[in-house]
């Protein structure tokens, strides 16, 4: 598998070296003999070497990972649920990308450099020997200076590795319990696709990631409900989960401030004491009310919190809220919040135990409260706001309690995704503009013939 991932690489290296020619100029640069000058281009062999390394770190200690975590868990994780393949990917694309950080470095500064070429970039020796002396001759530095913009890509490989390999096993292992195939080529290209449309389902990855952020709640809620998932999973999972965001979200700051991480901290045990106590009560609350009803009202609630959520980045919020503009998006967001806490609350009550109404209701507070937090900053970072939208995307379809639900979300998520801005392009071409006073006036000459 890591001889492929080499190859792919060597493959697409042309592509990926800017500048990168026009769409329909593509057919004419492959014939410009790129492709065929791969083993005399310095970048290609940084980008076959960053692959080596990555791709045969995370490949192979993923099942070395599921087996050991199997063991430490005692069986509180099973090799057929999802948080087992979560955690597995997550360790090994974070050992991967932390060791493949000095050629993922040097693959981008000789791609950077290719045209024009210069000199200390020219082959895989001195790009490394200028990066090292960036560091200011000590060893310690040199060593600092390879490693630079490890969490960024630590982050990266971690997410991306779960939504790729993570989806991909466990895509696998649902279609073969099913019987819908048999072990070959198809099964492997089936799950396959369908991991790729987990990393694939980005162009508008804001609203695309607040839907699969619902679809891997309701998920988590049927699980609970029939016994399928450990409540104490759960809480270990989101815990974690919302520790690695929280830290995310302080490397994103100006400046470290520990006042905000006791201030979390405190907040945090708040939650926790909150929400234990107030379990027994929200699993009897709606006990005289029908099933029908709970899930028309979760329905509503849940479509009230899509349309009212904050879909605006970080910056621009700011801006807005520095102008005068705050009140009606603060409002709808607060709104959007209560409507999904409402939500999970009646959805909690139909769970038959007090620790999976805790797990359920903390869970609802990380995704709907914290999630939408750490998201707005991610989209200063195109790349990491992609990841999490990947890891997102590949949970919510992965975790599906039933393989019959993966097609209709993956056609929900593709047409909001796809569907949405080609029918606003379309429709442009109907677009009156109004015209006024206002408009800045437009001389007109008159030519006068002699």
């Amino acid at each position: 598998m890591s001889a492929l991932d080499m190859f792919s690489s060597a493959i697409t290296n042309p592509i990926d070296v800017p500048p990168l020619p026009p769409c329909p100029k593509v057919l004419k640069f492959v014939s410009n003999s790129k492709l065929m000058d791969l083993p005399q281009d310095p970048s290609s062999i940084a980008s076959v070497l960053r692959e080596g390394i990555y791709a045969t770190i995370r490949l192979g200690t993923y099942e070395a990972h599921k087996d050991l975590l199997y063991e430490l868990s005692n069986g509180a994780l099973t090799r057929e649920g999802i948080p087992l393949k979560a955690l597995s990917g997550l360790m090994s694309g974070a050992i991967g990308a932390t060791i493949a950080n000095p050629a993922d470095l040097i693959k981008i500064r000789m791609q950077a450099h290719h045209n024009p070429p210069v000199p200390e970039y020219a082959s895989i020796t001195s790009s490394l020997r200028c990066v090292y002396n960036e560091g200011g001759g000590t060893l310690f530095g040199g060593l600092r200076a390879l490693w630079r913009g490890t969490s960024a890509t630590v982050t990266r490989g971690a997410i991306v590795t779960v939504a790729q390999i993570g989806s991909y096993d466990h895509f696998k292992q649902v279609i073969k319990s099913h019987r819908l195939m048999d072990e070959g080529i198809p099964l492997h290209l089936t799950s396959s696709l369908l991991a790729g449309l987990v990393c694939s389902i980005a162009s508008n990855p804001v609203v695309t990631q607040h839907l699969s952020n619902t679809a891997l709640f309701l998920s988590t809620f049927a699980r609970l409900k029939t016994g399928r998932l450990d409540p104490r999973v759960l809480v270990y999972l989101g815990s974690g989960l919302s520790i690695l965001g929280f830290g995310i979200y302080e490397i994103g700051s100006p400046r470290w401030a520990y006042h905000r991480l006791a201030q979390a901290l405190k907040s945090s045990i708040l939650v926790f004491l909150a929400l234990a106590s107030l379990a027994p009560v929200l699993r009897t609350l709606t006990a005289a009310t029908s099933d029908n009803s709970i899930w028309a009202l979760a329905a509503g609630l849940f479509i009230l919190h899509t349309v009212l959520a904050d879909y605006t980045p970080e910056r621009v919020r700011v801006v807005h809220d520095r102008v005068g503009g705050e009140g009606q998006g603060g409002l709808t967001a607060v709104l959007s919040i209560n409507a999904a806490v409402s939500a999970s609350v009646v959805l909690a009550s139909r769970l038959q135990t007090d620790n999976a109404v805790f797990s359920l209701m903390l869970f609802a507070v990380q995704s709907f409260a914290l999630l939408p937090v750490l998201r707005q900053r991610l989209q200063r970072y195109p790349v990491l706001s992609l990841t999490l939208t990947c890891f997102v995307t590949g949970l919510s379809l992965a975790a599906l309690p039933s393989p019959t639900l993966v097609l209709p979300l993956s056609t929900l998520l593709a047409l909001v995704t796809f569907g949405s801005p080609a029918v606003l392009v379309w429709s442009q071409r109907y677009k009156n503009r109004i015209r006024g006073p206002w408009d800045p006036a437009i001389p007109q000459l008159n030519s006068k013939k002699d």
